[in-house]
């Protein structure tokens, strides 16, 4: 059959298919390799669609036991019927159930990413270079405001050698991923507490009764600080529990020992750090300080602004509530873009689902016809139908829901190196929603077929 996709002519339109895809991505995308990534992917897609609807066809007969009213059989048979269109119309409904799904998996997981967690008591007002001789003076206005009037400080900082080696022959290496963790300046902190939003993943904080490990009694006795680095940096630069890292501040090298490896939640408003040293151990070197304090008064954010222009010009103030507003629209426009395109993806999906069944209308008409003759009810003819269209709408978007979920996961780890769940709940919404489309669209196309008379159905195929 030259209209099987195994077929010679089937084998050469597949192939163009995928050529175009290829050159499209690779325009797109201005790299050849993640093209043949996201070519290859869908290939692969497309490949297992076609097998799920290969194994429904030939196992739907053996798996459906004889028990099972007439309606349901008789329409589960259709599916392995020959000049079936169980390929067409669940490939149709899985690579649209699977675009679907793959971007609400990459919207919840983009719109998790730039939401920031904002409480009651969290911070409202960010103030920051504020200088050593400035800070008493800050702390005076947050007081007198009724403010907290903590102060983080702030050392800037970049690496000078890792473990021993230096920055520039780890990069003459070539370090192809995460050169910006070399690279980068450090806005490094010390102290004395741990912050809330940060957990320890192993080692000890410096309130911690239990000893550090000997290699780093070691290093603290030969004249290194406690530094604390945060885990993912960490794995990145490739040093544990014990390395040393030496860090130029403003031209001076200090030198530190790892004694912990913390986990930080970076959504959160609270000033987090890659590293943080123990107290004492920048006391000399140049430092500013932020500020962040809370409180819902807006009247009271405004003087603190005013006062800060007027005697503190160098300080900058930023009031986070603005920031909220700000990225809850841009999440609310990334939400709406995201949702229009899986709108046009449906749109499409729907008029090929309409295509594939219209095809088959006619096969249709004369089976609804013979069942007419030997005296099947028009509910007899809906319920075949119904067991058909909701065998190939639920398996169609259940294969392609589950591998858009695996697909939208591997593309947030991918690409935007995000690790976000899979949103489970609006996936089983989206599957619930496709099984009724494709039974109404199936509805919708045999409802001639269920009108038509069958004598004069049997007459036009010349019986």
């Amino acid at each position: 059959d030259s209209s099987s996709p195994t077929s010679p002519q089937g084998v050469a339109v597949a192939m163009v298919l995928l050529a175009s895809l290829f050159g499209l991505c690779t325009f797109q995308l201005g790299d050849a390799g993640q093209a043949l990534v996201v070519t290859l992917a869908t290939a692969g897609v497309l490949g297992l669609l076609s097998l799920v609807a290969m194994a429904l066809g030939r196992g739907a007969r053996a798996l459906l036991p004889p028990s099972a009213p007439f309606p349901v059989r008789q329409g589960i048979a259709g599916l392995f019927r020959p000049g079936n269109q169980t390929i067409a119309v669940v490939t149709a409904l899985g690579v649209g159930a699977f675009l679907m799904s793959t971007l609400l998996v990459v919207e919840s997981g983009l719109r998790s990413e730039l939401a920031l967690e904002f409480a009651p008591d969290q911070p409202t007002l960010l103030l920051f270079d504020i200088q050593r001789d400035q800070a008493e003076g800050v702390r005076g206005l947050l007081r007198g405001e009724g403010m907290d009037d903590g102060l983080v400080p702030i050392v800037p900082a970049r690496l000078e050698s890792v473990d021993g080696v230096s920055v520039e022959e780890i990069l003459s290496r070539g370090v192809r991923r995460r050169r910006w963790m070399y690279n980068r300046l450090y806005r490094n902190t010390y102290s004395v507490e741990r912050g809330p939003d940060e957990r320890m993943i192993v080692g000890r904080w410096w309130d911690d009764p239990v000893e550090d490990p000997p290699v780093v009694r070691s290093a603290v006795a030969s004249g290194a600080a406690r530094v604390s680095l945060e885990v993912d940096l960490a794995e990145g630069l490739g040093v544990e529990i014990g390395d040393r890292i030496v860090w130029n501040v403003q031209g001076v090298p200090v030198t530190s020992v790892i004694s912990s490896l913390r986990k930080v939640e970076w959504s959160s408003v609270q000033p987090n750090f890659f590293a943080v040293f123990e107290p004492g151990s920048l006391d000399e070197a140049p430092v500013t300080f932020v500020a962040l304090s809370s409180s819902e008064d807006v009247a009271a954010r405004q003087r603190i602004q005013d006062a800060l222009l007027e005697d503190y010009p160098n300080v900058s103030f930023l009031d986070i509530s603005l920031v909220q507003e700000t990225l809850e629209r841009l999440t609310g426009q990334i939400g709406r873009a995201f949702r229009a395109l899986a709108g046009f993806i449906l749109g499409g999906g729907t008029l090929v689902l309409f295509a594939s069944l219209l095809t088959t209308r006619f096969k249709r008409r004369r089976e609804s016809a013979l069942l007419k003759t030997i005296g099947a009810s028009g509910r007899t003819i809906r319920g075949i139908l119904f067991s058909e269209y909701a065998a190939l709408g639920g398996i169609g978007a259940a294969t392609g829901i589950l591998l858009g979920g695996l697909g939208g996961h591997l593309l947030l780890g991918w690409q935007f190196e995000l690790d976000a769940g899979v949103p489970w709940a609006t996936l089983l919404l989206l599957w619930f929603g496709i099984l009724v489309l494709s039974v109404l669209v199936g509805w919708s196309v045999s409802g001639p077929v269920l009108r038509a008379s069958p004598l004069a159905t049997l007459r036009e195929d010349g019986r």
